[in-house]
């Protein structure tokens, strides 16, 4: 399952905000809808920095 994926179903799951979420990992909300409509792609630090809070909470 892709990044993005992964992240969606948290966001869903658990009723988080988008922007909540993005603070949370550091990043800004419309980084993460440009990485989510495929304009932009995450950089290598910040793809481990989400992977690493996601997987710490199980997704």
């Amino acid at each position: 399952m892709d990044l993005i994926t992964r992240s969606q179903k948290m966001l869903d799951e658990l009723g988080i905000p988008t922007t909540s979420f993005c603070r949370k990992v550091g990043i800004s909300a419309s980084y993460f809808y440009a990485c989510k409509k495929g304009t932009l792609n995450f950089s290598k630090k910040v793809y481990e920095r989400i992977n690493d809070y996601l997987t710490k909470y199980g997704f």
